[in-house]
Formats: structure tokens, sequence, C-alpha cells
């Protein structure tokens, strides 16, 4: 409910049937319970009115993203009214094994591996290898999985596509997350509008990313930095990575070089 309030503005007993298809007695049981819960942070004008965000409800209710909103409606009934105002146009590439899912959490969890077959662009009919998982990551489009490679004898990322074939393996992890240093230690990417561009862009784009000021820093995880970079479509090399195509710019790319291709800064 807080998410609702949120980003649609108010709450009603209405909407509540509406998103969670509950019947008129338990949606104003829950609103009854959400406001005495909420308190001050929701304003009512009258008794029948709509539920709307107080002028402290941004500092009494944790945050929540518009993400939060579309995966609320994604939940919801087809019929919901208004649904089709919210669309969602990032492709779904997804199309992951929920058993291989499955047992690589279950491998996460217990300190064991896979034997796998994992194709690469160097190799796309697949290398044999056990890999000793610790971690599942969505980054951004495909989920990967980082774990200790016994093939390698160092922790690398797997893209969970890519695994052509595995079986479980039984035996411990010779190497466990503790281990995993890059994956241990965060650092800061401290991300700007790309200095070609003159001030009025620069304006345009602090407000497009940055809430209106002139740079934003993202603590992250060492091995999930190129993620970030990607992700984000990141400049690291001024003399390589021109607008428009790059509209922001990794400032502080040269002290992270071991991560990243850094060219000395045009003039």
């Amino acid at each position: 409910m807080d998410v609702l309030v949120r980003w649609e503005g108010e709450l009603s007993n209405a909407r509540i049937r509406e998103v969670f298809g509950v019947q008129a007695v338990q949606s104003s049981r829950l609103l009854a319970t959400y406001m005495a819960e909420r308190g001050s942070a929701l304003s009512r004008a009258t008794p029948r009115a709509p539920v709307k965000p107080s002028a402290r409800f941004d500092d009494e209710v944790p945050p929540t993203s518009a993400d939060d909103y579309l995966r609320l409606l994604a939940g919801a009934p087809p019929s919901l009214p208004g649904s089709d105002l919210i669309i969602d146009a990032r492709p779904a590439l997804l199309s992951e094994n929920p058993r291989l899912f499955a047992d690589l959490l279950n491998a996460s969890r217990n300190g064991t591996g896979l034997q796998i077959s994992y194709g690469s662009m160097n190799n796309p009919s697949g290398v044999q290898r056990s890999i000793f998982p610790h971690s599942l990551v969505r980054a951004p489009r495909r989920w990967h999985v980082r774990a200790w490679c016994d093939l390698r004898k160092d922790f690398r990322d797997f893209a969970l596509g890519r695994v052509l074939s595995y079986s479980t393996l039984d035996e411990p992890a010779p190497k466990t997350r503790r281990h995993d240093a890059d994956w241990n230690r965060f650092i800061n990417l401290k991300v700007v509008a790309h200095p070609a561009f003159g001030d009025d862009h620069r304006r345009l784009l602090y407000r497009e990313y940055f809430a209106g000021k002139s740079s934003m820093n993202l603590r992250v995880r060492k091995a999930l930095a190129s993620y970030v970079v990607q992700d984000l479509r990141l400049a690291t090399d001024l003399g390589r990575d021109y607008p428009p195509q790059f509209q922001l710019y990794l400032e502080n790319a040269e002290s992270l070089s071991d991560l990243f291709s850094v060219g000395a800064i045009a003039s």
C-alpha cells in the first residue's frame, strides 16, 4: 500500500479491491489498519475520501521505486483498471533454466559445486569445468553466477544461458565467498556528465540522472562494477568514447584502470 500511495498519489477502498482482488469488507479493514500504522504520514480530507500522502510521508515511509510499482501491477488481476497506462518497454531476454537456477542456488547454500559445459565466444561448443558458486547475480539483462572456477583457479562470472549441460557435485568448495577478494571489496564509481558537453547539456543531464546534482556516487562490489558501467553506458576513455553515444562519464576511471580501458584525456 505504501507503493500505491507514493506512485499513484492516493489510495481508496476501491483501489485496494482492484489491485489485491479482495472484497469490500476486507479492503476496509486493510485500509483502516494501514492508516493506523502510518499515522501522520497520511492525510484524508473526509472519512470517505481517498487517503493521500502527507508532508511527512517521504520522511516516515521507506523508499520504493517505480519498478516496485511495476511489479505490483504485474501481480494484480489482468483486468486492473489503468494497468494499460503503465508500459514497461524493456525487452524480456531472460530464458533461464529454473532447474539450473535452483541447483546453483542450492550449491551456493551448501558450499558444493557443479560440473558444467560452458560455451563462450572463443569456445561456443563448450569447455568442461567444475565451478563452486556463492552468489547469483541479475546484471542487468542476464543472470550470472559468481563462482570459483577449478579450471582457471580463480573466481569468475558465468552467464546461466551459456551453461550447455551440467551435473551436480557433492565435493566441498575449495574456495568460498570469504576468499573472493573482488566480491568483498566495495569501490566508488563517480558518474558525471560527459565533459565534452556544454553547460546547457550538462544541466539537462544533471536533472535527468542526478536529481539536479552535478554527479552521482555509486558504491558497488568490485566484481560487479563492469556491469554497472555497461548498463549506464559510461565513457571510461575520453579519447575514444564520445557523445552522443556516451552521455555520462566515469570520472574516476583512471584510478580503476585495472577494471576499465582508460586512455589519455582529450585536450
